[in-house]
């Protein structure tokens, strides 16, 4: 028995990516967050722009854009699946497998980590491409640093809410409203500087704002300060919150 332990389990954890992938292309909300949301903001940004478009607010826009999509993602196309699937029993069903909680959880990070990396390239080749985005402009290891972390905030966000609320209907009414909050802070709707005093202090500290405040500071040509190393550590440190409630708290059943 102890000979066929170690050849099972990496054949069930590529069976769980596998059906976890397919899930995920089949998913309305997966494909609409992880692609869709992102370039439409991106047209709609350098539609404004018009011929003033520059390489810099290009960079910026798509900054926003894939905030935007890596929170829409990591709140409706992760949270809202993982807590239907959890009503529907799939998981009780798939720990009766010889399969353990760690792997299921790792499966779905993987897929979601694919998706992140999905639409991160369709993006930027989108400004590269069709609006002649220089690379020049970016740090690409520092952006692309920053994206990840801010991904990873985004799904163990998710699986917070997963955590703390049972209930499929009230995440889903939790998470807009959570992700409108999130825009607001991005100043997607209202510029930061025409908020009050103590809401832009508020703004400064969630992780959507610090993740385009590093992400323009890879882009710029002011060189990273150290005042960006701390915002990075404070996505970082999100990423530490988050993911320690929601691994040692998570249930895999809806009771």
């Amino acid at each position: 028995m102890s000979n066929t332990v170690p050849t099972r389990r990496p054949a069930n954890f590529m069976a769980l990516v596998r059906a976890f992938v397919t899930a995920y292309t089949r998913s309305f909300r997966g494909t609409l967050f992880s692609l869709a949301l992102p370039l439409l903001i991106v047209f709609i940004g350098e539609l404004s722009a018009g011929s003033h478009a520059s390489s810099l607010n290009s960079w910026i826009t798509a900054a926003i854009a894939l905030n935007t999509g890596l929170f829409s993602q990591g709140l409706f196309g992760y949270a809202v699946d993982l807590a239907h699937d959890r009503d529907l029993g799939v998981y009780r069903r798939l720990l009766c497998s010889p399969v353990t909680s760690g792997q299921i959880l790792l499966a779905q990070l993987v897929v979601q980590w694919i998706g992140i990396v999905m639409q991160t390239a369709v993006v930027v080749a989108l400004v590269t491409v069709g609006y002649h985005a220089s690379w020049a402009m970016i740090h690409a290891g520092l952006g692309l640093l920053v994206l990840f972390v801010t991904g990873n905030v985004t799904l163990f966000l998710g699986q917070w809410l997963c955590t703390i609320i049972r209930s499929v209907r009230t995440l889903t009414a939790v998470a807009r409203l959570l992700l409108l909050g999130l825009l607001f802070a991005e100043g997607f709707f209202l510029r930061l500087s025409q908020w009050p005093t103590l809401f832009r202090h508020l703004a400064d500290v969630l992780p959507v704002h610090l993740s385009v405040t590093v992400f323009e500071a890879s882009i710029g040509s002011a060189g990273w300060a150290a005042s960006d190393w701390h915002d990075l550590l404070g996505l970082v440190a999100y990423v530490v919150v988050f993911a320690g409630i929601s691994l040692k708290f998570f249930r895999w059943t809806p009771a």
